[in-house]
């Protein structure tokens, strides 16, 4: 199992390294490094994945209340987790602390799986 995680994350990474490599992004890209879009397409998808990760905060906050359950106290670990890396990817938190902007257009990957898992979630809370 440990090698199967450790073969899915390294053909993860090339998969995203030959992605950069023919669409042209990367690191020396001054074109890409200045543009706009990508970093107003991470806040977007920062503010959204927020929003979904509160509503599930919420929600599960409200199932623990009245069934008290280790499997339930795991989900809400999970989606506060998943929160904090919300908060702390978008691109509002860390310009608002004076740093610059992380842009080009792997600084929103990060986001678009926080965004899914929370929208799934919201999915299997919902049946």
């Amino acid at each position: 199992a440990v090698l199967f995680a450790i073969g899915v994350f390294v053909a993860l990474i090339l998969i995203l390294w030959l992605f950069s490599q023919v669409f042209g992004l990367t690191a020396s890209h001054h074109t890409v490094a200045h543009n706009t879009f990508y970093f107003q397409l991470a806040i977007i998808l920062s503010t959204l994945s927020i929003i979904l990760l509160v509503y599930l905060l919420f929600s599960y906050i409200k199932i623990y209340l009245s069934d008290t359950t280790n499997f339930t106290l795991g989900l809400l670990l999970l989606i506060a987790t998943l929160l904090a890396h919300a908060i702390t990817s978008s691109p509002l938190f860390y310009s608002t602390l004076g740093f610059g902007p992380m842009n080009g257009p792997f600084s929103f990957i990060p986001l678009i799986f926080t965004t899914l898992s929370a929208a799934i979630l919201i999915y299997l809370t919902r049946q």
